[in-house]
């Protein structure tokens, strides 16, 4: 389960890595194009070396790189297509290595939403681009989806996090990412006092007998929400 690698990047972000100043606006950043003079092919080659040195050297700094050069070559993708679904993949796992391995401090949100740090957005924006790219049965849509709610909703992003939430529950209801993408958005909702969704979605999960057998923990806790309204 190659999912199973950027969910860690979603639940367990600590360290160090500095927030942006301001807040970023919630659309992707402008795709930036290839050099005029270099050809698809030769963009890709350097992808792939630049992900061999950063296997290598095995920094932050190194799977920066190879994000940026897959990015780049996801970015410059017109239309869905197995090569650039995994190019994109490519650059999501990379942008995740370079977040796991420099670490993102655990905010607190009296505040929220709080300054995205650019290695989050960066992982936000690399999951969302693969997603338009890859086929709605790609097996690795659902985690996918999840990193990017997951970065979002961690720094109170709300607005970005709980549709992203929701799509993992409606659209993958049976993907192991589900239970986590169901506690978090409840802890979401009840956060930012959004009490009548909280309540919706509480039904609704208690509803879901397939779920509950995965995450039995998950029925006290919704039973718990309805009882207390």
């Amino acid at each position: 389960m190659r999912w199973l690698s950027l969910l860690v990047v979603a639940v367990a972000m600590t360290g160090a890595c500095k927030a942006d100043p301001t807040p970023p606006p919630p659309p992707s950043p402008t795709p930036r194009a290839l050099p005029p003079t270099e050809k698809p092919a030769a963009a890709r080659d350097r992808a792939v070396e630049a992900w061999k040195a950063a296997e290598l050297a095995a920094t932050a700094e190194g799977w920066d790189l190879a994000g940026d050069r897959f990015g780049d070559v996801a970015k410059a993708c017109t239309a869905p297509g197995l090569e650039c679904r995994d190019v994109a993949y490519k650059a999501a796992l990379a942008r995740g290595h370079a977040a796991r391995i420099e670490g993102l401090p655990k905010p607190t949100l009296e505040d929220a939403p709080i300054p995205l740090p650019r290695r989050t957005r960066e992982v936000a924006d690399a999951a969302d681009r693969f997603i338009e790219l890859a086929g709605a049965d790609d097996p690795e849509v659902p985690g996918m989806r999840f990193l990017a709610a997951a970065a979002y909703g961690r720094y109170g992003w709300d607005d970005l996090a709980v549709p992203r939430f929701e799509a993992v529950l409606r659209k993958h209801p049976k993907h192991e990412v589900a239970g986590y993408a169901a506690n978090l958005l409840l802890d979401t909702l009840n956060r930012a006092k959004r009490y009548d969704e909280l309540q919706l979605w509480a039904n609704v999960l208690l509803a879901d007998e397939a779920l509950l057998a995965a995450k039995p923990e998950l029925r006290a806790l919704l039973e718990r929400l309805i009882s207390a309204r």
